[in-house]
C-alpha cells in the first residue's frame, strides 16, 4: 500500500509545522503539500534562519513552541553540493551537523517533535543489495560524513526524532539531474567543428555515467511521505526513496522520454568523470521498514514523468 493523499479518519490531524530549508526542493515541496491541505505552518529559509546559528534556532524554536506546544520541526535544510562539500568542509559540518545539532537540541528542550532529512551518500557503495538502517554507514566523500553526523547528533540529542534517508532527489529548481538533463536537450551548446555531432547540428551529445545507481525520488512524493510516517506513529531511522532504481543514464533516457525529446546520452562510467567528490556505485535504499506501516513512495518513472510534464509547462508558460 503506497502512501495516501489524504489521511484517514480515525488519525489525529497533523500539528502546527516549522519548515527549514524552505527555498529547496524538499522545502518547495511541503510549503506546496501544506498549501494544498490548509495544514498550519511556518516556513524559513536560510536568509530567514541560519541553522548553524544556534541561538537564532533556539530563539525561533522557542516562539513557535510558545504558540505549538505540540508542533513539529522539520529540517529541510542542507548543504547539498557534494562537490562543494569537498571545497568547503567546515561549511558542510557547520550545516549538515552542527546545524542539525542546534535544532535538535532546541526542540527537545521545547517538547517539539523533529524530522530530520538525511542521506544514502552515508553509504560506500561497496555492497549490491539495497541497504537497509541496520548496515553500516562508511561515506566515501565530505558531503555524506558531515550528513552522518547530522544523524548522530540528532539521534543523542532527540532520541525521539525521525531521521530519514533518501536519494537522488528532483524536483523544484534547477540544481538536480533531470532539470539539467531538460535544460541540455532543449538547449544544446552550439555544434563544434572539431566534434560534429551524428544528429547533425541541432542536437549534441549528452554524458551520463552508467555505473553508479541509486533510486531517484520526487520532493513532492517524499514531502507526502515524510508526513504520513510521522502520522502512523514512526521514530528513529528510516529509509524512503522513490520505488525501483536506475543508473544515471537510464534516469536520462527517461526524462528525455517523459518530455518527447530526441538526443544523444552516451554512457560513460563515474571515474571517468571529472567530479571533486567520490559517489557511491550502488546505494539504493531498503524501504522495507516504511512499508511495514504501510508507507511507500510510487516508482520513480511515474513521478518523474509528472515532474517532467510540470517543468515543461512552467517554463513555457514562463
Amino acid at each position: 500500500m503506497t502512501y495516501m493523499d489524504t489521511p484517514p479518519p480515525h488519525m489525529e490531524t497533523l500539528p502546527p509545522l516549522l519548515i527549514t530549508g524552505a527555498a529547496g526542493m524538499l522545502g518547495t515541496s511541503l510549503i506546496r503539500l501544506c498549501r494544498e491541505r490548509d495544514l498550519v505552518h511556518y516556513a524559513y529559509s536560510h536568509r530567514e534562519l541560519d541553522i548553524t546559528d544556534a541561538q537564532a534556532a533556539e530563539a525561533l524554536l522557542a516562539r513557535f513552541a510558545a504558540t505549538s506546544p505540540r508542533g513539529l520541526v522539520i529540517n529541510a535544510a542542507a548543504l547539498t553540493g557534494v562537490d562543494r562539500a569537498e571545497d568547503e568542509p567546515e561549511r558542510a559540518f557547520a550545516v549538515n551537523a552542527q546545524g542539525a545539532a542546534n535544532l535538535a537540541r532546541a526542540a527537545a528542550q521545547h517538547g517539539l517533535d523533529l524530522i530530520h532529512l538525511s542521506t544514502d551518500y552515508v553509504f560506500d557503495g561497496s555492497q549490491r543489495t539495497p541497504y537497509r538502517e541496520s548496515d553500516r554507514p562508511q561515506p566515501l566523500n565530505v558531503y555524506g560524513r558531515s550528513k552522518l553526523a547530522g544523524e548522530q547528533a540528532v539521534s543523542s540529542l532527540h532520541p525521539t526524532a525521525l531521521i530519514v534517508r533518501t536519494s537522488w532527489l528532483f524536483g523544484h529548481g534547477r540544481s538536480n539531474f533531470p532539470a539539467r538533463i531538460l535544460e541540455l536537450a532543449l538547449n544544446p551548446l552550439p555544434e563544434d567543428p572539431g566534434q560534429p555531432s551524428p544528429l547533425g547540428p541541432e542536437l549534441r551529445a549528452i554524458r551520463a555515467i552508467s555505473d553508479q545507481v541509486s533510486c531517484p525520488t520526487s520532493a513532492d512524493a517524499l514531502a507526502k511521505g515524510l508526513l504520513e510516517l510521522y502520522r502512523r506513529g514512526a521514530r528513529g531511522l528510516f529509509h524512503l526513496a522513490g520505488a525501483g532504481s536506475a543508473s544515471r543514464y537510464e534516469l536520462a533516457q527517461e526524462v528525455l522520454a517523459a518530455a518527447g525529446l530526441q538526443a544523444e546520452i552516451i554512457a560513460i562510467e563515474g571515474a571517468s568523470f571529472p567530479a571533486r567528490a567520490s559517489r557511491p556505485l550502488y546505494s539504493v535504499l531498503d524501504c522495507a521498514k516504511a512499508r511495514g506501516l504501510g508507507v511507500e513512495l510510487p516508482r520513480w518513472q511515474d513521478t518523474l514523468h509528472l515532474y517532467v510534464q510540470e517543468h515543461l509547462t512552467r517554463h513555457t508558460l514562463g
